[in-house]
């Protein structure tokens, strides 16, 4: 459950900040533009034209692809030693979100987006390193800072998971 709801709020989160960004360039049609860019990954640039439609379309597909992120950390935290080590101090923690942020941001621009039907954003664009650093501080902090810090209160014993293969050793 702590994946399902550490992904709901990555995809607020991540909705949020493009609509804000974009607010004073788009008004009141940004939040409908955002979510229907991320729908032409599907439908290329006739999502624009498609309306609320479209926009509902890109945001099923936002909150299913912050899952899969949020999902993909999970397995990850549970196969590394070396990132459960990471996650027990604070500063850890930090690097280890701030690195999967970088890595989820030029996965999804240099390999998702390009595979789709979507326009992925150059380096050379400021909009690139905009979404760089929101997802170093934003996302990928979010989905550890939840996992391991928030949402790991409510099942005890998730951080001290052990390698996979590896068995509990036995009182003596």
């Amino acid at each position: 459950m702590r994946i399902l709801i550490t992904a709901i709020i990555v995809a607020i989160a991540d909705g949020l900040e493009p609509i804000i960004a974009n607010f004073n360039r788009l008004g009141w049609a940004a939040p409908r533009r955002v979510f229907q860019s991320v729908a032409a990954g599907v439908l290329g640039r006739p999502s624009f034209d498609g309306g609320v439609p479209t926009a509902l379309l890109g945001v099923a597909l936002h909150f299913t692809i912050a899952l899969i992120w949020t999902s993909i950390y999970a397995l990850i935290v549970r196969r590394l030693a070396v990132v459960r080590a990471l996650v027990r101090t604070t500063g850890g923690t930090i690097l280890v979100g701030a690195i999967y942020g970088v890595v989820i941001w030029c996965a999804m621009d240099f390999i998702v987006i390009p595979l789709s039907r979507a326009t992925f954003t150059p380096v050379s664009k400021p909009a690139f390193w905009q979404q760089f650093i929101w997802h170093m501080v934003g996302v990928g902090q979010l989905i550890v800072w939840l996992t391991e810090r928030v949402f790991a209160r409510e099942a005890p014993g998730v951080t001290d998971v052990r390698p996979y293969g590896t068995r509990a050793s036995s009182p003596a």
